[in-house]
């Protein structure tokens, strides 16, 4: 038998304890789980808990027949002859440390800025990418269409160009989708273009650039249904949706609908359900997550710049990739050299000691298929 009660505590932790226990009360947490089970979820409260407080009492072997635990400060559970005990904690003052002067603080900010000064802080490149959005009049590819496009560049810090369109469907838009988008019929009709026109214009926009968007398969299952209304190519750039990287950052929001985690980041959304603005929306959101280093986002934004940069048939492994690989253990029978292998004549035999890759190193693997000889 085990008792959790929580106070204060964010509410993703409470619905995320119901998957073990039942909630009796608000806070009150009633279950029975292994030994194992219990603590690791203990370790799990204290990593969420917030400025929230928890106490746990728990079956144990002991005179009083339970145990328990507590995230208090103030408070320490003590075994006092096998009886646990909470006992209060008397705070005392910390004595004043030396540097606590304005003079030390200004003494330790010029040491560090010299510091900083002799090793300038070299910033890691992120190539551009494309923000896009669609507003539909619904929710089925097969049944709906796109209204209204809207696309935004950025070079990775600021936003640098923009593309919007409506579309003219040739159809009624139903009531409920004019007053979410603020899109009438009669705008369709005004202002639309043809489908064809405005794919060929996205299309021109983004070029080879990453598409960057919150639960971006949507976008393109209807993008990819109006490419193939107007026979067109297919958009086949690299699709990059923020809406799973945000789950693994952020994983105790109440949901995730783009609104919310808006919100979280402290982005304003002027015209929420507008391209445009949800497109500019997106954008901001993926610059906070480029300053906070979200490393997913990050690494497919640089995988993208290797790909792109250095096309298929180069034959050459650019000196870009040298810090890649510098640190990378190469076998001794390739020559000890990471780059010893840099560029492929066609005709010469690959040895097979080597895997088969006429780069002899395992991270560069992908290069492989980025040669026609080599693919061929």
């Amino acid at each position: 038998m085990i008792v959790i009660t929580l106070t204060k505590v964010p509410r993703s932790l409470r619905g995320d304890l119901t998957k073990w226990f039942q909630e009796i009360q608000t806070g009150v947490f009633v279950g029975s789980v292994s030994a194992r089970i219990r603590d690791k979820l203990w370790d799990r409260v204290q990593e969420n808990i917030g400025s929230g407080q928890a106490t746990m009492v728990y079956s144990a072997a002991n005179e009083l027949g339970y145990q328990f635990k507590t995230s208090r400060t103030d408070y320490e559970v003590v075994d006092y002859d096998g009886i646990p005990l909470m006992m209060h904690l008397v705070t005392k003052g910390s004595p004043v440390g030396l540097g606590f002067s304005n003079a030390a603080k200004y003494r330790r900010a010029a040491k560090f800025s010299r510091r900083a000064q002799k090793k300038p802080i070299q910033s890691k490149r992120v190539m551009p990418f494309v923000s896009l959005d669609v507003e539909t009049t619904g929710l089925s590819v097969s049944d709906d269409q796109i209204i209204s496009i809207g696309a935004l560049k950025s070079d990775g810090q600021n936003e640098t160009g923009a593309f919007k369109c409506l579309i003219n469907v040739n159809r009624g838009i139903p009531e409920g989708i004019s007053r979410l988008t603020g899109i009438t019929s009669a705008d369709l009709i005004t202002q639309g273009v043809p489908l064809a026109e405005a794919m060929t214009g996205l299309r021109e926009f983004v070029s080879n650039w990453p598409i960057v968007g919150y639960n971006v398969n949507f976008d393109d299952g209807f993008l990819l249904a109006a490419a193939h209304d107007v026979d067109q190519p297919a958009i086949k750039n690299r699709m990059i949706d923020l809406l799973p990287l945000v789950k693994k950052a952020n994983r105790f929001m109440d949901n995730y609908r783009l609104s919310t985690v808006l919100e979280t980041y402290q982005i304003t959304n002027e015209h929420p359900h507008n391209s445009t603005s949800d497109a500019r929306a997106t954008l901001q959101l993926a610059l906070q997550l480029i300053k906070k280093r979200c490393k997913r986002l990050l690494k497919r934004l640089r995988l993208w710049d290797l790909f792109t940069v250095f096309p298929a048939g180069a034959g050459v492994i650019p000196d870009v990739t040298a810090d890649l690989v510098r640190s990378t253990r190469v076998p001794r029978r390739c020559g000890g050299n990471p780059l010893s292998a840099t560029r492929w004549q066609p005709g010469k035999g690959v040895p097979r000691r080597c895997g088969g890759n006429p780069y002899h190193i395992q991270p560069l693997s992908w290069f492989v298929w980025c040669s026609p000889q080599v693919r061929g």
